[in-house]
């Protein structure tokens, strides 16, 4: 997941989906509206995209931020993991007078805990500024901590703790049906929704009756939009992908839509006498 956010004096950051923060250079008024407000500590978990020249990486084409959404609240709060049992975390750390020597990573269930986390004690990861492992403690819903301790040269060290991080390994469940109808020269997808959180595509529009909501549960399709014309008695399935906030995603698919726009023909109507009726003059 990707987005905008703005520090507490309205600077404008693009968050890719590494957790990099990239710089947006002069925003216009739209661009930093749109934005999710952050705390600059919150930010400051957030590290700097940087060329290998150490400078940081910056975007200043406003036609590129306008393309651009606004990062979830939720991601700003919380950190999440999807798989199951293993964890890779990196970072960047500096130290302007002895420099850094090694690093350790603990994970703990109580933020406070970083004097001796209790899932995982501190271990270090040989100097390198990143950390791989497997954790059979690391299930489906947990919620913990990471503490990464940076010592330097001098022998003195400072702690950082992330978090909370969430294992979510779940697929969102879409619950059906969803039905399709032509309406105004829209074709209109609608369904009950599904059961998990839902990020809406920039794809989804409204029209022919349909506006889009949130959670949305419904999106519109012009038939000029589309590369073909829909032909006669032809049957055709909409699919909808519906993604988590980790981007697991399922895709839905509507119940068949036949296109039938053929007038009824000209006929004739007979009027019948019923059997057994007799006409008399």
């Amino acid at each position: 997941m990707e987005g905008l956010v703005k520090s507490s004096d309205n600077t404008v950051w693009f968050i890719d989906a590494d957790r990099r923060r990239t710089l947006v250079v002069n925003p216009d008024g739209s661009c930093s509206s749109k934005a999710t407000p952050s705390d600059n500590k919150r930010l400051s978990l957030f590290p700097i995209l940087r060329y290998n020249s150490g400078s940081g990486m910056h975007l200043g084409i406003n036609q590129e931020c306008e393309s651009l959404l606004a990062l979830p609240v939720s991601f700003t709060d919380l950190l999440y993991v999807y798989r199951e049992h293993h964890l890779f975390v990196n970072w960047t750390g500096s130290d302007s007078e002895s420099s850094i020597y090694n690093y350790e990573l603990g994970l703990m269930s109580d933020p406070s805990g970083e004097a001796a986390p209790d899932i995982l004690p501190y271990t270090s990861t040989h100097h390198h500024p990143q950390y791989q492992g497997y954790h059979p403690r690391l299930s489906e819903g947990q919620q913990f901590y990471i503490a990464i301790k940076a010592i330097n040269k001098a022998g003195i060290s400072t702690v950082r703790v992330v978090g909370p991080v969430t294992v979510h390994t779940r697929y969102p469940i879409y619950s059906g049906p969803m039905t399709v109808m032509l309406r105004d020269n829209y074709l209109i997808a609608r369904s009950e929704g599904g059961q998990s959180t839902i990020i809406p595509f920039t794809t989804l529009q409204s029209g022919g009756g349909c506006t889009l909501t949130s959670p949305p549960t419904c999106t519109a399709v012009s038939l000029t939009d589309l590369h073909w014309d829909l032909h006669h008695s032809h049957t055709y399935f909409v699919s909808v992908r519906v993604t988590n906030i980790v981007g697991l995603s399922t895709i839905a698919v509507s119940e068949p839509y036949v296109h039938d726009v053929m007038p009824p023909l000209r006929g004739v109507v007979e009027d019948v006498i019923p059997a057994g009726r007799r006409i008399f003059a």
